[in-house]
């Protein structure tokens, strides 16, 4: 940590007053080039794209011709992240804004806690999120042109243009961390529908096309017996979010099931539906952490930073229910179109399960992905699935102890 000349000629002098050497901080004359009253820092600036995060500055009071610093060597231990709180309730520090962008809707309860638990603010940053289907992005098509061409930081998402870009020769995106490695989606069902088995040849809506989606379901119902012709499944690629009507097929017997995310599976039940029971599936889904090698040669110190907080963020969506659910509440219910608490509880609770203390991806669940599409494209067979991960700057976090002692606090 970096002290402003006050602050270290105070240290400085107090050091020589415990060995009696030296001229008493009351005795030194004040240099007259400076101005009274008035403690000047260097500037901080962070490296890459982005405003400077102006450093704050330590108060002092004039004392006739000579200043002294208010603040006590104590305090240095946690000077910068309770400063950075008093001057942004202030407006007195500028925040570099990290432009983040979520490829779905599915992908919004865990990002929007991220963005309002507001973890990244004691490293400097504040979060701007987007999601596909809005001005930045209006199609799948613009999230890698965008995350290539350096308009946005970060991507949520990616998980199979990945591959299709590396086969093309294009080798800078690149996956830095994966929030869960569990599937979340719900298959909720009429009464009749006991088991997989009485699917067979029935009509289940699900809610997108994407492979690690509709080629899940697929996949698990294949496992579970199913043969591929027997799987009358109605794809509805709808990214808003919303998936009422999806439980609405089914109660009015258009459908028998439908593949839903979550709480849209309590909605359900409050309807008389209940949830297939399906085996448990390693995936890569939702939260895919991206970033070109471009940007992260050019930010290192930034993309450090985001990977604290975003496990942070992980910490916080697990461990405090009580602020989580206000966050998915005020941020999702228009959306929904639900507006009860229980489906916000549900919510938390249920993906407080899925997340991961430390966001490795499990090999079954990069294969899985890799499997669902590439592995199906002969001209893509040549790219390995580890190929585009990159979790180095991750396990350095990991192993300086980082997440250990948050888990352990």
């Amino acid at each position: 940590m970096r002290l402003c000349r006050v602050e270290a000629r105070s240290r400085r002098v107090d050091e020589n007053r415990r060995k009696g050497n030296g001229t008493a901080w009351h005795q030194r004359p004040c240099d007259p080039s400076r101005r009274q009253g008035q403690c000047r820092r260097p500037r901080r600036t962070i490296t890459g794209r982005g405003r400077a995060a102006r450093v704050i500055s330590c108060r002092t009071r004039s004392t006739g011709n000579h200043r002294e610093s208010d603040q006590s060597p104590g305090l240095e231990r946690w000077q910068t992240r309770l400063l950075t709180e008093i001057n942004h309730k202030r407006g007195e520090i500028n925040m570099r804004t990290l432009d983040l962008l979520a490829s779905d809707s599915s992908h919004l309860p865990f990002l929007y806690v991220f963005k309002e638990s507001r973890v990244m603010e004691k490293y400097g940053y504040e979060i701007d999120l987007h999601i596909v289907g809005g001005a930045k992005a209006p199609t799948m098509a613009h999230r890698a042109k965008l995350a290539l061409a350096g308009e946005i930081d970060f991507l949520s998402g990616l998980h199979h243009e990945t591959y299709r870009e590396r086969a093309k020769g294009e080798k800078r995106l690149t996956y830095l961390a994966q929030a869960q490695n569990n599937w979340d989606d719900r298959l909720v069902a009429s009464a009749e529908i006991k088991n997989v088995e009485d699917l067979k040849g029935r009509k289940i809506v699900c809610h997108a096309k994407a492979p690690c989606v509709s080629g899940n379901l697929r996949a698990v119902l294949e496992t579970c017996g199913l043969k591929p012709e027997e799987i009358n499944m109605d794809v509805i690629d709808d990214r808003s979010g919303k998936f009422l009507e999806f439980v609405d097929e089914i109660t009015s017997g258009k459908a028998v099931a439908a593949l839903v995310d979550m709480p849209f599976d309590l909605y359900g039940i409050t309807k008389g539906l209940h949830v297939v029971e399906l085996p448990d599936r390693p995936v890569i889904h939702n939260t895919t952490l991206l970033a070109t090698t471009d940007y992260i040669k050019d930010n290192e110190e930034t993309v450090y930073a985001f990977l604290k907080g975003f496990i942070e963020a992980l910490h916080f969506f697990k461990t405090k229910p009580d602020q989580v659910v206000p966050i998915l509440k005020a941020n999702l219910a228009t959306r929904y179109g639900l507006q009860d608490d229980e489906y916000y509880v549900h919510l938390q609770r249920e993906w407080a399960k899925l997340l991961s203390k430390k966001p490795y991806p499990l090999p079954g669940a990069i294969q899985n992905v890799y499997d669902l599409d590439v592995g199906k494209d002969p001209k893509m067979h040549h790219i390995g699935p580890m190929e585009p991960w990159d979790l180095h700057y991750l396990r350095k976090i990991d192993d300086s102890g980082f997440i250990d002692q948050l888990y352990a606090a």
